[in-house]
């Protein structure tokens, strides 16, 4: 039986996602394809980096098999999101996902409300900025694959 923290993770790692596909317009950020069926992949730090772990700017919709290719390929991966993060950002996820310090349950709940807000405020936008065309380059993932 899982614990109140745990549902808690799940319920972020599920708002992540939403946040993750709405922010994208339900487009992969790799290919541009839109109407196929997308994950959120985190750029930098994996799932078991709390700090980083809903960070939108470490997060991008990605189709399953571009989702596949970066997740397989590290240097890859690396590259592309240097590229779309910029190395100063990129270095300062990475910075942030060093840190261990354990969350306590209030704070996962804080973190809850905020992905929850954050989902409602890119709802109600009627015209959505593209988010990945304002603050990166879209790059697809060809460039660093030959």
């Amino acid at each position: 039986m899982a614990t109140k923290r745990q549902n808690i993770i799940l319920r972020c790692d599920k708002l992540f996602r939403e946040l993750v596909l709405i922010s994208s317009d339900n487009t992969c950020q790799a290919t541009g394809l839109k109407g196929v069926p997308l994950q959120a992949h985190h750029l930098v730090v994996k799932r078991r980096a709390l700090p980083t772990r809903w960070l939108l700017s470490n997060g991008v919709s990605l189709s399953i098999n571009a989702h596949s290719i970066l997740e397989h390929n590290p240097i890859i991966n690396e590259k592309w999101g240097r590229k779309l993060l910029g190395d100063l950002e990129y270095l300062n996820v990475i910075e942030i996902a060093r840190i261990q310090v354990p969350i306590p349950v209030y704070k996962l709940l804080e973190e809850e409300s905020r992905l929850k807000i954050e989902i409602a405020e890119w709802k109600k936008k009627e015209s959505r900025p593209d988010f990945w065309a304002i603050c990166r380059k879209t790059v697809l993932l060809s460039k660093f694959t030959n």
